[in-house]
């Protein structure tokens, strides 16, 4: 068995086909919990790279590699014992920037990267699925082998998580390079440094086995889990030591009265529940910890630092004359509200902390457990949220990363520290407006009409983040004379016309041979102004139906304002210039639903 550190460039240069096994279980990551975060360490990289910097390659984790015999001047064949899900991500990734690159003629950086995903003719015996450097389960090959070949649509494989990882990243690539100016070198400087990002600063820890390795015990020990003491651990350890209560053989310091006084966090299991994503995951204790020191040395406190930064923290305490037990109090009193925040159970701001968690921001838990906890008014700390809420929605929609928030809200609640009470929204609202670098800008309403009329915002954004958008416009469109301000929440999102409208919603004119309108409207469906919601029931009827049979299904069953609207003001025709007609009325009313920064100086002194 050897182990090795290795990037892209050297797993991938070589002839070779990683294959995995049938008995291996089907692509399954996701978005949320492994695109997003990839493509944050991505971008990071390449932001780094383009600015003279020379990052340290991001760890992707370790792969269990098993070769197998294969004749001189054959393919190298190796059989994937683990890691498929990092081997098929990465491919996909690395595949969608080479397109993406080639497609606006960044032709170098497109072709060394097309070198780590197609072997070269001659080493691929007749066979054309030898062209692929990794080699899926028979179950997800054919859309594996759509998704990775320029000349062929994935569409009629868009439900699978291949072709939907393939069509994320080219998304966000272009996203991406569409920030930087043409003409001045800018934008072939990122291009480059988006390619060496992917290419040499991803590694992973690759394990060859020998023909004498057992790969089923190999796998059961990389996965086998050990009992590390917790961050949360060492700290009540040493918040019982210091209260004079730690010593094991005279008391029982799971029961004592005195211990459940100071640290209350073991009586049941919710505290030590594992959440989280990815390789991320940590009991809820630890990360309530590093959000409660985040709260109070106002600065970001790294993960499994926790310890260190809270001895220095109780030390620094103890020397200003507090004791303890009035820190365990504190971690007490803190850890109730973000007991209630996390099980929603505030209900004056249940809504904000719905598309808090369909955002996945976790990282705004210490400024709100600062205003939840502070003296500021109600009426005020509405408006926070309210302004808040607007700033966190527009930039998911133009597809802003999350990285610098930690750092931004940090400085936010010092800010917000210094001010009276009653100045608290309108501190919040300056604070937020002002910030230039793009890890704080507050998106414009013409950024947020540009998303809305051509980004492809459901494959850009997770399910839940589109359907809270499309929620919060309902909620937008209906007044105080409707019978309910509230939306159902586990709606469905539908496409007006269906994804598969090759086989069920044909073109004007023969147009299917129109390379370009059917470009176009492969585009256009996925927009927002094709995007509706329906009950669960409803969905399965309308499914591939034509626009006809959908709008009087509409009429007869859904009660949203959001199909009125399509139903009476939509046109007899459906098309791609209805859907940016209504793309562009959907847009009207979300800025309405989250006003950009001028939108909020009417806060009330």
């Amino acid at each position: 068995m050897q182990t090795n550190l290795r990037l892209p460039q050297t797993l991938f240069t070589l002839p070779v086909r990683y294959e995995i096994p049938d008995f291996q279980r089907r692509y399954v990551w996701r978005q949320e919990e492994q695109w997003e975060p990839l493509w944050d360490d991505v971008t990071e990289l390449a932001q780094s790279i383009s600015e003279g910097g020379h990052p340290e390659p991001h760890f992707m984790g370790a792969v269990v590699l098993q070769q197998q015999p294969f004749p001189a001047g054959t393919i190298e064949r190796r059989i994937v014992v683990d890691g498929q899900q990092r081997l098929t991500t990465l491919q996909l990734l690395i595949d969608a920037l080479q397109e993406v690159l080639e497609d606006r003629r960044h032709a170098h950086p497109a072709k060394r990267l097309s070198a780590l995903v197609v072997n070269q003719k001659e080493f691929r015996d007749g066979n054309p699925n030898n062209a692929f450097k990794v080699w899926p389960t028979t179950v997800d090959r054919a859309a594996f082998r759509h998704a990775m070949s320029n000349d062929l649509s994935g569409g009629e494989f868009a439900n699978s998580r291949i072709v939907q990882a393939h069509e994320y990243f080219k998304g966000r690539a272009v996203q991406w390079l569409d920030q930087f100016a043409v003409g001045n070198g800018e934008l072939d400087t990122a291009a480059l440094a988006l390619e060496q990002a992917v290419r040499a600063h991803l590694s992973l820890v690759v394990i060859d086995l020998g023909g004498s390795d057992d790969p089923h015990v190999i796998f059961e020990t990389l996965n086998a889990r050990g009992t590390p003491l917790l961050q949360s651990e060492m700290v009540k350890n040493k918040i019982l030591y210091d209260a004079k209560i730690a010593d094991d053989d005279q008391i029982d310091t799971e029961r004592s009265p005195e211990v459940r006084q100071l640290w209350k966090f073991d009586q049941d299991d919710w505290w030590t529940k594992e959440v989280g994503r990815g390789l991320q995951r940590r009991p809820r204790i630890d990360v309530f910890l590093n959000y409660w020191l985040t709260l109070r040395n106002r600065s970001e406190t790294k993960a499994y630092d926790e310890f260190r930064h809270f001895k220095k923290y109780a030390d620094a305490r103890s020397h200003e004359g507090c004791s303890i037990q009035d820190v365990a109090k504190d971690i007490r009193d803190i850890g109730d509200i973000y007991r209630d925040v996390e099980e929603v159970r505030l209900a004056d701001i249940r809504r904000f902390l719905e598309k808090r968690n369909a955002m996945n921001v976790g990282v705004v838990t210490p400024l709100l457990l600062w205003l939840l906890s502070s003296n500021v008014p109600q009426s005020k700390r509405d408006n926070c949220l309210r302004a808040l809420e607007s700033f966190l929605v527009r930039r998911v929609v133009c597809g802003y990363s999350a990285r610098g928030y930690g750092e931004l809200f940090v400085k936010l609640i010092a800010r917000l520290a210094r001010v009276p009470s009653e100045d608290t929204d309108r501190a919040l609202v300056a604070y937020l407006a002002e910030q230039t670098a793009q890890a704080g800008l507050w998106p414009s309403d013409q950024e947020v009409r540009d998303k809305f009329v051509t980004a492809p915002l459901y494959q850009w954004l997770t399910r839940g983040r589109l359907r809270m958008v499309l929620r919060g416009i309902e909620e937008q469109l209906r007044t105080d004379k409707a019978e309910s301000q509230e939306v159902p929440e586990y709606l469905e999102i539908e496409h007006v016309m269906p994804q598969a409208w090759h086989q069920h919603w044909p073109m004007a004119n023969g147009r299917e041979s129109d390379d370009g309108a059917v470009a176009l409207r492969d585009r256009a469906i996925h927009g927002i102004g094709n995007l509706t919601l329906v009950n669960g029931r409803l969905n399965k009827c309308l499914s591939n139906a034509p626009w006809d049979i959908k709008r009087k299904a509409l009429a007869d069953h859904s009660v949203l304002f959001l199909n009125k609207q399509l139903v009476y003001e939509g046109p007899e025709t459906w098309d791609e210039d209805a859907i940016e007609k209504r793309a562009l009325w959907l847009h009207e009313r979300a800025v309405k639903m989250w006003p950009h920064r001028d939108g909020f100086e009417g806060f009330s002194t």
